[in-house]
């Protein structure tokens, strides 16, 4: 069995770790070759070598940030390898970007990260893009519900902050599964309460994506545009909290 194209393709588009492990898995056992991951990554990193020239303002923006470091906090939206985060690390606007975030990963795993990876001196802002999968589990998986998530959402936080941390957090965007827009909202509104309660800045994502027809492809992962456009919009937001 030889991946066709268009999962190739596929790959390209989405380049989230869940992919491709699943694809190493099934060559693995029919014994295939893994050439098409390399292509996939060589696909990866032509992508961001040309759409880092889309982000707008790179040298503004180092001005004021090349002297700080940054982490991010989230799931696949932050760790795809064609997103924001990485389009971000590609700049190299930053210091340094430190990446914690894991594909599949929900608010209750985020809690467990951030409990073991905060310490004074991590880094001068951490972004929290954390809340798609929770919502998700709530449609059929084990449940998560919105206290459970404000809980863990604002032990995070607190963690981050008691280091001295310059804590940012971004909204979910909807995701366009069965019984799922529900709790996006509750979720989002947790984000709201406790940004007003613990006096901290938002990036409504949420707002951001909202009139993209077909934004998703796949109902959850973001296509590369519009990580792009999520990307400049974050950039310009940070930078205007910044300086």
């Amino acid at each position: 069995m030889r991946v066709s194209f268009t999962y190739r393709f596929n790959i390209y588009k989405s380049a989230n770790e869940t992919v491709i492990d699943e694809i190493k898995a099934t060559n693995a056992l029919f014994g295939d070759d893994l050439d098409f991951l390399v292509d996939s990554k060589i696909a990866i990193e032509e992508w961001l070598n040309s759409n880092v020239k889309n982000i707008n303002d790179i040298e503004k923006y180092k001005r004021l940030f090349s002297n700080k470091t940054i982490s991010f906090f989230g799931d696949s939206l932050t760790s795809d390898k064609l997103g924001y985060r990485s389009l971000i690390e590609k700049s190299q606007i930053f210091n340094k970007v430190i990446d914690f975030s894991i594909s599949g990963s929900n608010s209750s795993d985020c809690f467990k990260i951030v409990s073991r990876k905060a310490q004074k001196g991590l880094s001068d802002i951490a972004v929290i893009f954390i809340g798609t999968n929770d919502a998700m589990e709530y449609s059929g998986f084990p449940l998560v519900d919105d206290k459970t998530y404000y809980r863990n959402l604002f032990n995070c936080i607190n963690i981050l902050k008691d280091n001295g941390i310059d804590v940012k957090l971004i909204n979910v965007p909807f995701v366009k599964l069965k019984n799922c827009q529900v709790f996006t909202a509750k979720i989002n509104n947790a984000i709201k309460e406790l940004a007003s309660i613990l006096d901290l800045d938002v990036f409504d994502a949420n707002s951001l994506l909202a009139d993209k027809a077909c934004h998703e492809i796949d109902d959850t992962h973001l296509l590369p545009e519009y990580q792009l456009l999520l990307c400049n919009e974050f950039l310009k937001w940070l930078y205007e909290k910044g300086k």
